[in-house]
């Protein structure tokens, strides 16, 4: 072997090994980004399952709500048989319901609840605020028959009797009523006696029409019976 080809050699071997780093240190920098991305992988799933398994657990979490144990109407004062605790899966949505022991003493309903229905916090108003009321008027016509406690009804007047009669109109629209019951008195024209809740600036009206000997008629208003 001449001394350039001795040369050529040592280049040659210089060459090959300085290759063989580069590739070995380009295989650790692989293997090393590789496994960076495989730990950080395991990182974001279990970040992932953590979050979906606080939010299975704050949603499967039951809190005690207030509910009716009846009907509920406006205008009544909450007593202490009137409302039951009951356990509820509700998560956020449970800040807009009470529960029984937040109901302060003679909070009145302010809509209707009905029973078994979950109270939410703006069906009831402190004791006092709430401007409604009742009364009782007996209907000149036949009442429907679904209309009952709860039921939403419209009262006409009718001023037939006066020299000059309006056509009938509406004098209280979307009462509650409370009760229903026949007029012993007036059976053969299937009237009814009815306590509504009205409110309270509506009683005058309602007073005066009565006085004045006009026909009131309870009717069913849009959704509120049949």
């Amino acid at each position: 072997m001449t001394l350039l080809d001795a040369v050529l050699w040592k280049v040659c071997t210089l060459v090959r090994h300085a290759s063989d780093n580069i590739a070995d240190m380009s295989s650790r920098r692989a293997r090393f980004f590789s496994d960076a991305r495989f730990f950080i992988g395991v990182a974001l799933v279990v970040a992932s399952v953590a979050a979906v398994w606080g939010v299975v657990s704050a949603t499967r979490t039951t809190v005690g709500v207030a509910a009716a144990a009846g009907t509920l109407l406006p205008g009544q004062v909450i007593g202490s048989g009137d409302l039951q605790s009951t356990e509820v899966m509700l998560g956020a949505a449970s800040e807009r319901y009470l529960s029984v022991s937040d109901v302060p003493p003679g909070s009145v309903v302010t809509r209707v609840i009905e029973q078994g229905e979950l109270v939410p916090r703006d069906a009831l108003a402190p004791e006092g605020s709430a401007q409604l009321t009742t009364v009782v008027i007996r209907s000149a016509v036949e009442v429907a028959s679904g209309v009952r406690a709860g039921s939403t009804v419209d009262v006409w007047v009718d001023n037939a009797v006066e020299d000059d009669p309006e056509p009938p109109r509406v004098l209280v629209s979307d009462a509650v009523v409370v009760s229903v019951r026949t007029d012993d008195a007036m059976v053969r024209t299937a009237a009814a006696v009815i306590e509504i809740v009205v409110p309270r600036d509506a009683v005058p009206e309602v007073l005066a029409a009565v006085s004045a000997g006009s026909e009131l008629s309870v009717i069913a208003a849009a959704g509120g019976g049949s």
